[in-house]
This record gives structure tokens, sequence and C-alpha cells, in this order.
């Protein structure tokens, strides 16, 4: 899911995702995958 915030704030590098998983193990699976193009951060950012 992925929502901009109207005219004034359009999507840009810097935005927030949601996904739903079952398990921690999903969850790695993303996360990981996402790094794949990426670096990570404090806070859950990457």
């Amino acid at each position: 899911m992925a929502l901009p915030g109207g005219p004034q704030f359009p999507f840009a590098e810097a935005f927030s995702i949601f996904v739903s998983w079952e398990t921690q193990d999903e969850a790695d699976n993303y996360w990981n995958r996402l790094l794949q193009g990426g670096k990570p951060s404090r806070c859950g950012w990457l």
C-alpha cells in the first residue's frame, strides 16, 4: 500500500510503505530483498 500526501506532498525518494505478513520469516524476506537496492538505517529506515 502506498499513499500520496496530496498535491503539496508528491512522491519522492523518501516515502513510507506498508507491507502485511504472517511470520517473521516473511518480514525478513521482504527486508532482505529491499536491502538489495538500499542500505539499512536506524528506526527501521532503509
